[in-house]
């Protein structure tokens, strides 16, 4: 008990205010958490240890939305309706001319808002939705960091980058509100997570989900869809499946052999709890994310021994991975990745190189060609005769290639042909 008393003043002292959340179940959290006191050891400080044990690769925060109150500038406001109305036309031609330069960004004016938000502007750094001037009781912006962007350029780079798109948009009347924050470990370890059941858990939410692809378990998840979340997964099986080099290299250069299993250790976090805990703002996050770890891995989730002399659960104590996953969070400033960041949504290779070449051997398999060149130049020919039949000679391949080569520009955030002529 005297151990989670400790633990509530050295939050109190790191500024995490949890005088909201704690007092008010103090007592039913220290009986919750009594068995985890010798476990745990020292209590949480915003100078988190470095842990020998647990080599951890990547750290920080993974996903982040924000909420801005202010107002759009009515000539964007103009601006983007026109944008919105050139996105919902029945012409490719003039969908393709649905963008918005600012800075270095040239994002996608999409064709609808999103939940009471009038605009939705989109690029590989930002989502961001606009309300209308006279909407006073919708924010002024809503925006999605993404986590790409955070791993390059880092929490405070990316927040101050936003800013300046923002102050191109409208006027920001006030500090912004945190609604999501996901706060990730990435670790190998030798532990044996299959293991983990519900029974293993000691936490605020009842709701366990187990991830498995057949044969192979690849992680469970505790409370999703609540204020609260936790996940832990393979993240190099995700990886298999959706190849992010610049993740690889991160892990590289934080000593990772390129073979052993990583992990990724979780914590999203939204605004109904942050509000609570006093993390309203991107520097009250940043500041206190490493105590803020620490409290979520005692205060909310324990993974815990089953002790079959026990019937109470909440008195076993933790597993040893748990008690270096409660230290693991550094605080220092996170690596950042070391390859240039690209605000361009742009494919992968494999997309391009593998998916972009199903037509071709859906036609070599069609037509019995081996020679994939002999069979790009039949099949040229072949759909060139094809647009024309079916457009009764209006248009050829040339022209629908064209066009679908613009409308594919503005997926990517690549300056069309409709932008460029508009910006001249």
């Amino acid at each position: 008990m005297d151990t989670l008393q400790n633990t509530n003043e050295s939050l109190r002292n790191g500024d995490l205010l949890v005088a909201g959340l704690l007092p008010s179940r103090a007592a039913g959290v220290s009986r919750e958490h009594e068995g985890a006191t010798e476990a745990v050891g020292a209590t949480p400080s915003n100078r988190a240890p470095t842990n020998p044990i647990l080599p951890v690769y990547k750290h920080g925060t993974d996903s982040l939305f924000l909420s801005f109150e202010g107002e759009l500038h009515l000539e964007i406001q103009f601006a983007l309706e026109d944008l919105k109305t050139l996105a919902q036309s029945d012409d490719e031609t003039e969908r393709c001319k649905a963008q918005l330069p600012i800075l270095d960004h040239l994002f996608e004016v999409t064709d609808k808002g999103s939940r009471g938000f009038s605009y939705c502007l989109k690029d590989n750094a930002f989502l961001i939705k606009l309300s209308k001037k006279s909407k006073s009781k919708m924010p002024f912006a809503s925006v999605q960091i993404s986590s790409e962007y955070l791993s390059h350029v880092g929490l405070i780079a990316a927040y101050e980058e936003l800013l300046a798109v923002l102050s191109c948009l409208g006027v920001i009347s006030q500090e912004e509100k945190v609604s999501r924050a996901d706060l990730h470990i990435d670790f190998s370890t030798d532990f044996d997570f299959s293991k983990i059941t519900s029974n293993n858990v000691v936490c605020r939410s009842r709701k366990f989900v187990w991830y498995e692809r057949i044969p192979i378990f690849t992680g469970f998840s505790i409370g999703l869809g609540g204020v609260v979340g936790f996940r832990l997964y393979d993240k190099t099986e995700e990886l298999r499946l959706r190849p992010r080099p610049y993740l690889l290299d991160m892990w590289k250069a934080a000593g990772w052999d390129g073979k052993t299993k990583v992990w990724r250790a979780e914590f999203e976090t939204k605004r109904p709890f942050l509000r609570r805990v006093g993390i309203n703002t991107v520097d009250k996050l940043n500041q206190l994310s490493p105590v803020f770890w620490e409290f979520l891995t005692i205060a909310w989730l324990r993974i815990v021994q089953e002790n079959t002399g026990d019937t109470h659960r909440e008195r076993w104590t933790n597993y040893e991975v748990w008690n270096q996953l409660h230290k693991a969070f550094p605080a220092d400033e996170p690596a950042l990745s070391l390859q240039p960041f690209n605000f361009c949504r742009e494919p992968s290779p494999d997309y391009v190189f593998k998916n972009g070449l199903a037509g071709i051997t859906s036609f070599m398999a069609l037509t019995g060609f081996e020679d994939p060149n002999e069979a790009v130049q039949t099949l040229l020919s072949a759909a060139d005769d094809y647009h024309r039949e079916i457009s009764h000679g209006k248009s050829d391949l040339k022209s629908y290639m064209a066009c679908k080569v613009e409308e594919k520009k503005k997926r990517y955030n690549k300056l069309t042909a409709g932008t460029e002529a508009n910006a001249e």
